[in-house]
């Protein structure tokens, strides 16, 4: 009897072939991005992009700015048109200008960071690579902020200046010391402010297969972290 080997072939190419279709289509769904697994990337990206403290698993294409140069952007704002008076005794205690300038950055970079109000309103996938997150975020007018300060400030000026080392005050020297008093005073003078109104806008995250998890951009990133703060209206 004569044995086919043609068929057998045949046979066991076909077999193979519908093997390896059948495990493509199983670890292409095996590996799909699920809503749970992209709101639960999207809750991680957003928190930690809204205090500057995300992970770097899930970020691309740059670093994320760190905490030091925040702050060195917001003292040279802090001095924007000013000039300072590099020390002044108050209530006969030496304050000097990085001290001060200090205090009142990272009274800033918490509010921008830290203490911002923010809310993810809804996570929804596009198609298998991408996700489009909606969110409210509370806006930060900081020239805004700024201005109340300086006002609630003014109101303790004059008894401040009489509790100087210097009877006679120069511009230089007033302006130093309304910056004294408000890194002394912050949280009496903020509670005064009255926050602005919150504002929608939204994020897309992209899926890596290889990491099996979300990220963002450094664009993204940078995006959400300004997200309605304003120098001014």
């Amino acid at each position: 009897m004569k044995i086919d080997h043609s068929k057998g072939l045949f046979f066991s190419a076909t077999i193979a072939v519908l093997l390896l279709t059948f495990f493509s289509i199983f670890y292409r769904f095996q590996n799909r991005p699920t809503l749970a697994m992209a709101e639960k990337d999207a809750k991680s990206i957003f928190s930690g992009a809204v205090s500057n403290n995300l992970s770097e698993k899930y970020l691309y294409g740059g670093k994320a700015t760190s905490k030091e140069l925040y702050i060195k952007k917001i003292k040279k704002n802090l001095l924007n048109g000013l000039v300072l008076s590099n020390s002044l005794i108050y209530k006969n205690h030496q304050y000097k200008k990085k001290q001060v300038l200090d205090k009142i950055a990272e009274r800033i970079y918490r509010l921008e960071f830290k203490n911002r109000q923010v809310k993810i309103e809804s996570v929804s996938l596009n198609n298998f690579h991408t996700v489009t997150v909606d969110y409210k975020v509370r806006q930060i007018i900081l020239s805004k902020v700024l201005d109340k300060l300086s006002a609630s400030s003014e109101k303790d000026l004059a008894a401040a200046e009489k509790q100087t080392s210097i009877s006679d005050l120069n511009q230089s020297q007033i302006a130093f010391l309304q910056y004294i008093l408000i890194s002394i005073h912050w949280d009496k003078y903020f509670s005064e402010y009255n926050a602005a109104s919150w504002s929608k806008s939204s994020f897309q995250m992209i899926f890596d297969p290889k990491k099996k998890h979300y990220l963002i951009s450094k664009k993204t990133l940078q995006s959400i972290q300004t997200s309605e703060i304003k120098n001014g209206e």
